[in-house]
């Protein structure tokens, strides 16, 4: 089904010059950045009229998205709808873009201003810029729900776009990204299941593992967890938290509330799972039960702890085997360094090129994290990155959203037992924890579950005490792992493995 066309697109490119240099996307149109023209009251034609009377300011000087929206038109400037050109809309310098997705802003990602103020009708105005994001996402395959970032969240420290803009209208950040995955789903006829506004009294079944919870909030008690093919019939539609843009939750004539995003009303064909009930007890997983993805992840791990002489934590955090160091070389001939050993993880897992054990002011514990996962053959469901922040926050989105292809979704410690093949995450920095996530850029750490204990699990991490570290974690009596803090890592969720 073609994207729905609400709005047209004017293109009215300015010539070659500083603030449009003619490079193509590199390597392409990777993800799309939220921004707002913080010029009050300038409109799209404003701007051009600007960009073409001065078209080679000062090399610090240039700030050239590709798109600029107002109450009025949609107006290309620069190539973004078809041979998409780079644009120079966010600092080199600044290292986020490059950590959430891997690849610089200015060379793989279509910026879009926000045009406000005095006589720009916000409301015309915000449809569409929202429209733009969706159809975007649309027209280069990107997900609405992961690839469209603020330029606040890229450069905080100066920046607060597109956030000013949207409050000048009452409107927030939040807001912005929900109504671009309502709208991407509205235009592009995509099915109703994760995000679906489009669920109604009577019969449905559910098309995810789906919790059923005693509120119609992602806060409510959980009474019961629905396989994925369980029939359900629904009393009325209720509003509750929003997730993913679908505020619409689902009251139960048996009782109890479900999102509506994970449900479906299309015909059932064959039977359907039982409810599997969340108060009834499962086993605690042994290291033997892990097989497939987690059991080679494991084994990877093990194996780098092997390679880095087993250095070895108690359950206090003082070292109780010592190995192995990041800035170690080579002891005898033929035998890889240390230090190398970790440039392989920075080159296979992340893609960064240059580093090794050596650039002791650059941590690695998450490009390890990468390496694992890539190793282990995640593929593409696992969002690789330099910042564990940026695979933390998207599992606890994944987990809202009850994301059905997501390779990890992220739990608070009280609600899941870990099993093999699971990241334990932790926060390094103050104010974060599982309900601050701090924009996903913060200082934080994960390690990988190798095995599972009778009352405890061993986890293994890299970049802890300057090595490849196997450490436990203590157990509740429920199988949960026990809240601790360690120095200045205070840990406080757990990523589920549901990589086969």
């Amino acid at each position: 089904m073609a994207f729905e066309q609400r709005f047209a697109v004017t293109r009215q490119l300015i010539p070659i010059c500083a603030r449009r240099p003619g490079l193509k996307m590199a390597p392409k149109v990777r993800f799309l950045v939220a921004h707002d023209t913080s010029n009050p009251g300038a409109t799209a034609r404003d701007h051009l009229r600007f960009y073409l009377g001065s078209p080679n300011p000062p090399p610090n000087q240039v700030s050239s998205a590709q798109i600029f929206v107002d109450d009025q038109e949609i107006l290309e400037l620069i190539p973004a709808l078809s041979d998409p050109e780079q644009a120079r809309h966010v600092l080199y310098s600044v290292p986020t873009d490059n950590s959430l997705y891997g690849v610089d802003a200015n060379r793989a990602a279509i910026g879009i201003e926000l045009c406000y103020g005095n006589h720009i009708d916000p409301t015309q105005a915000y449809n569409r810029y929202v429209w733009l994001f969706a159809y975007l996402c649309s027209l280069y395959g990107l997900d609405p729900s992961r690839d469209v970032v603020g330029h606040q969240m890229l450069d905080p420290a100066r920046r607060s776009d597109p956030g000013s803009a949207l409050e000048v209208s009452g409107r927030s950040y939040a807001g912005l990204l929900a109504d671009i995955v309502t709208t991407y789903r509205a235009c592009s006829g995509a099915p109703a299941n994760i995000g679906s506004h489009h669920i109604v009294k009577g019969p449905a079944r559910t098309t995810v593992s789906l919790r059923r919870r005693e509120t119609p909030d992602l806060s409510g008690a959980i009474s019961a967890t629905l396989s994925p093919g369980v029939s359900v019939d629904i009393a009325e539609i209720v509003p509750g938290t929003l997730v993913s843009g679908n505020s619409d939750w689902a009251h139960l004539t048996d009782g109890g509330f479900c999102w509506t995003g994970g449900l479906t009303q299309e015909p059932l064909a064959g039977g359907a799972p039982a409810i599997v009930a969340t108060a009834a007890p499962s086993p605690t997983p042994s290291p033997a039960a892990a097989a497939g993805f987690a059991a080679r992840a494991a084994a990877i791990a093990v194996e780098e702890w092997h390679f880095f002489g087993d250095n070895t934590q108690g359950p206090t955090g003082a070292t109780t085997k010592r190995g192995h160091k990041e800035t170690e070389p080579a002891t005898e001939s033929g035998k890889q360094a240390w230090f190398a050993r970790i440039g392989d993880y920075w080159l296979e897992g992340t893609g960064t090129h240059g580093l090794d054990g050596r650039n002791t002011d650059t941590p690695w514990s998450a490009t390890f994290i990468s390496y694992l996962m890539r190793k282990a053959g995640a593929g593409t469901r696992f969002r690789y990155s330099t910042l564990h922040a940026t695979y933390i926050s998207q599992g606890i989105r994944d987990l809202a959203s009850q994301r059905a292809d997501a390779g990890y979704w992220c739990h608070r410690l009280p609600d899941y037992k870990p099993k093999v093949g699971d990241l334990v995450c932790w926060s390094r920095q103050a104010g974060v924890d599982y309900d601050h996530q701090k924009g996903s850029v913060y200082k934080g750490h994960s390690d990988l579950v190798v095995a599972v204990n009778s009352g405890s699990i061993d986890i293994i991490g890299g970049n802890v005490g300057n090595s490849v570290t196997r450490r436990p974690l203590a157990l509740a009596a429920d199988g949960t792992i026990i809240p601790v803090t360690r120095g200045a890592e205070t840990l406080f969720g757990v990523m589920e493995c549901r990589i086969a």
